[in-house]
């Protein structure tokens, strides 16, 4: 995880415990609320700095679209 910032260190976080907890991921809004960030357009741009460096795949069309990717 050195290649990401604190802040998307923070969002993948946030994904992963709220995954183990419910057993499924947050949509974009509901990670927006739990990482304090006003606007879903900047929960976007951290989902899509962490699928370029390979930690989540987003699904289009679906509402909870984040999949974990297991890193090597």
């Amino acid at each position: 995880m050195r290649d990401l910032t604190a802040r998307q260190q923070v969002v993948l976080k946030t994904i992963q415990d709220y995954r183990q907890q419910k057993g499924y991921v947050p949509t974009v809004r509901e990670l927006g609320v739990l990482i304090g960030a006003t606007s879903t357009c900047t929960v976007q741009r951290h989902i899509e700095a962490l699928e370029r460096k390979g930690y989540v795949q987003r699904t289009a069309g679906k509402i909870r679209c984040l999949q974990l990717v297991r890193r090597k």
